[in-house]
């Protein structure tokens, strides 16, 4: 849950937000509260309606705490370079220990602690066209390394109104591709034991190891509108379907390799 929290509301909140205002201090912050809408673990067949916070701060256009770089839940760092047309971070991104309560998929797949990465990403903007490129390292021995491409066009649309539609690519390498869709000997085991028990959360076939290797692993599309109240005051909305590639979808994690996250809320900026 806390890993839609931290990393999905940032993503929103970076998507959404209307420019500075004018006559700021050293500080820009930004909080907010929305509801979400989204699968339970990537590749599952349930969702779960979240109401989440939003938050993000920056002092002097140069440290943030918020979205991490590489888009991998809460993040702190700092901008190596920022302007208008480009942006490069470096900071450090935490994701949440997965429960195995989370969804039925996860049966038997035991309880993972935290996770650390550090994440670099590039930002550029040419006229209303964006594009990024994001790279995340686990500092975990299992984490592995992790990549997202994304290009996109947004900007004013009339009036108060912001949109964007951008479209984006993630890739993994074997460890990491494991670190989220991966089933080792023993929790093999241990589902297939909650089969033979009759647990039912489980599906026959769901029981057989899965060792995947790098590659693609996901495709998406997300559009977002804002509405800007004021200088301060902004609302918005998102929507991502995301399809699973290769050996992501192909595991037994998976169920439902198309997931759709949609989501409304509004923020304030000081």
């Amino acid at each position: 849950m806390r890993r839609l929290l931290l990393g999905l509301c940032g993503l929103a909140l970076a998507a959404q937000a209307p420019p500075p205002g004018p006559g700021r201090g050293d500080w820009n912050v930004q909080l907010g509260a929305m509801v979400l809408e989204a699968p339970k673990a990537p590749g599952a067949a349930e969702t779960w309606l979240l109401p989440l916070p939003v938050f993000s701060a920056e002092y002097r256009e140069r440290l943030f705490l918020g979205s991490s770089p590489a888009g991998l839940g809460l993040g702190a760092g700092f901008h190596l370079q920022h302007s208008r047309r480009c942006t490069w971070d470096l900071g450090l991104g935490v994701r949440e220990p997965r429960r195995e309560s989370r969804a039925d998929e996860l049966a038997g797949m035991g309880n993972r602690g935290a996770g650390v990465f550090a994440g670099t990403a590039l930002k550029l903007q040419a006229g209303h066209w964006h594009g990024s490129l994001g790279l995340a390292a686990g500092l975990g021995a299992a984490a592995g390394l992790r990549g997202t491409l994304a290009l996109g066009l947004g900007g004013p649309l009339g009036g108060r109104w912001l949109g964007s539609l951008t479209a984006s690519a993630g890739a993994a390498e074997a460890k990491a591709m494991a670190y989220d869709f991966g089933v080792d000997s023993a929790q093999a085991q241990a589902r297939t034991a909650l089969l033979a028990a009759g647990d039912p959360r489980l599906r026959p076939g769901e029981d057989r190891p899965w060792a995947p290797g790098g590659g693609l692993q996901e495709l998406a599309l997300a559009g977002h509108l804002g509405y800007r109240v004021d200088a301060h005051w902004s609302g918005f909305g998102l929507v991502k379907a995301a399809r699973l590639q290769g050996d992501a979808k192909a595991s037994p994690l998976t169920r439902q390799p198309t997931g759709l996250t949609a989501g409304m809320g509004f923020s304030y900026q000081f």
